[in-house]
This record gives C-alpha cells, structure tokens and sequence, in this order.
C-alpha cells in the first residue's frame, strides 16, 4: 500500500467486513444489501406550488367573471338597436301584452302572486322596470296579480256556539252578530243561518253573522176535556194546558146552566200552543135550534124537507 493511501477502518455491515476507499471527493458510504434498497426514494409532495396554482386559478376566474359582466355582456346587449321599456304596472295584462309585443319585446309570464290591493288580472309587476334602456326582442316578465287570497268559509249550521267560534277563529274569520230565533228544522241552540255560505270564499279577518235557534216556534198541548165543567172551570183548565178560550156559544141542554157541554177540538188531541178553544154552554133560556132539510136531500119534486125540532 503506497503512501497517498491510509487506511480506511474496516465497520461491520451485516456480518461482514468492508471497506471505505479513499478519494479525492468527499466520502461515500458503502452500498446496502439488495434486499434494504428501497424500489423508489421518498418524494416530498409540493404544496407550495399547489398553493401558487390554486391561487392563480381562482385570480383567473374572478378576471374572467370581471371582464363578462363589465366588457362582454355590455357589448351583447349594446351589439342591437335599444328601446325603452314602457311602463305597464297597472294595466290589464292582456293590455300590457299587446303593447310590449308592439314594442318589438318578448313577454314572458311569470308566477301570479296574491294581492290586497291590485285586483285580479292587472299586472302587478314587471322586469326590467318601465323605463329602462335595453335591447329590443329582450324577454320582459310580467307578474300577474290573483287579487286577494280568497279562504273557502266553513259550514257551521248544525253547530253549537262555542264550536262555532273555534272553527272561525283557526280559518283567519271573526264572529260578527249573534242573534237568536224560532226555527222549525233545527234544535234549539244550534246555528240554523250564516251571513257567508259555506264554501263560499271570503277574505281572511270577515266577520260572520250566526243565526241560533231557539227551537220550534209551534209547541203543541194535550187538550184537556172540558164537558161538564163550568165555564170558569173550563177557562182555568184552558190556561192551564196553555191554551186560551175562544168563542162562547149558548145552547139548550139537559145540564146545568153555564156548564159545557160542547168544545171545539176533541178531548186528549194535539192542539197548538197558545191556540183559542170555542166551547158550548147549556142555558135553558137559548132559543131553540132549526136545523134546516137540506142535509136530508132534495125531493124529486124540488121541495124542501122539514126542519128538525
């Protein structure tokens, strides 16, 4: 071994003695097994340059959405002839339709909205707005107004009061007049009329009008039997069963003066309420009645028949 050479200590690699060889370059240390090389090195991944791109890219779209709105879309809709756009809130539509599509403008119908204010069928708004400047053929929408939202009113006859009141309240309607009557048909104390309809659409917040009723106006009694009672008796027995007493005729009987023997309706009958009630009293000083033939028939000769005694 010459002198230009020192020796290089031998390191133990695997078992095995190897040696480092002096060059004139920096060291280099000994190679590894086969089996410990790695296939591929570790790469390092970039983000800083994923970063300058990404920046450059979203730069790049804000420029480019820039120069559309501020160069390219101004220069389309300057390219044609410009008009102004008339004024047609508060027109009809068909109206507003003919004069835009006069103007050389396209009309589109947009969604009809409810209003309180502007009734059904008149524009109620429009875009672009009356007076702007734009290309002619542009498509104009206009928004149709339906007029005010119109709620169906629920049916309430048959109904008590207070439920009556419930169902108003949740459908957006007020109570108006109460005002109770006879009614025939339904029950006491159940809505027999309503102001609104059922069915009917109304607005929200309309006052309804509710009818009760107070149940049928003709109630009816027993008739009491009054033959063989006095005439005061008879009056009282009347008012008693709700009944008043009517006419007061006098005929000859067998009975005791002032004591009836006749009345108008059959005893333990229906009779209306509040109903006047003839009777016949016996009086020894009636005259006596005639009853004429004509019940008896006609003779064939034409004569008259006799009257009864």
């Amino acid at each position: 071994m010459s002198n230009d050479q020192e020796q290089i200590p031998e390191y133990p690699y695997e078992g095995e003695p190897r040696r480092y060889r002096r060059t004139t370059g920096p060291l280099v240390p000994p190679p590894r097994p086969d089996d410990e090389i790695d296939d591929e090195p570790d790469r390092v991944i970039p983000w800083k340059r994923i970063g300058i791109w990404t920046l450059l890219a979203v730069v790049g779209m804000f420029l480019l959405v820039f120069l559309a709105d501020k160069l390219i879309m101004p220069w389309y809709v300057n390219a044609g002839a410009e008009a102004e756009v008339p004024e047609v809130v508060g027109m009809p539509f068909s109206e507003a339709e003919k004069l835009l599509n006069e103007k050389g403008f396209e009309v589109k119908r947009d969604e009809p909205r409810f209003s309180e204010e502007v009734p059904a069928g008149i524009v109620l708004m429009q875009l672009p707005y009356g007076g702007a400047i734009t290309k002619e053929g542009r498509r104009i929408y206009l928004t149709e107004s339906r007029g005010v939202e119109m709620i169906p009113m629920p049916a309430l006859i048959g109904r008590p009061l207070r439920e009556a009141r419930i169902t108003l309240m949740r459908e957006g309607f007020e109570v108006g007049t109460i005002e109770y009557d006879y009614n025939d048909t339904i029950m006491r104390d159940l809505i027999y009329a309503q102001s609104v309809p059922g069915e009917v659409g109304a607005r929200p917040g309309t006052k309804v009008d509710l009818m009760i009723s107070k149940g049928p106006s003709t109630r009816y009694s027993m008739m009491p039997n009054l033959v063989g009672l006095t005439l005061d008796e008879a009056r009282g027995r009347l008012e008693s069963a709700g009944l008043t007493l009517g006419v007061v005729r006098k005929k000859r009987s067998s009975f005791d003066r002032n004591v009836v023997v006749d009345q108008s309706v059959s005893p333990y009958s229906q009779v209306s309420e509040r109903a006047a009630i003839n009777v016949t009293i016996s009086d020894p000083n009636a005259p006596v009645e005639e009853d004429s033939g004509e019940e008896d028939g006609d003779d064939d000769d034409g004569g008259e028949g006799e009257p009864e005694g």
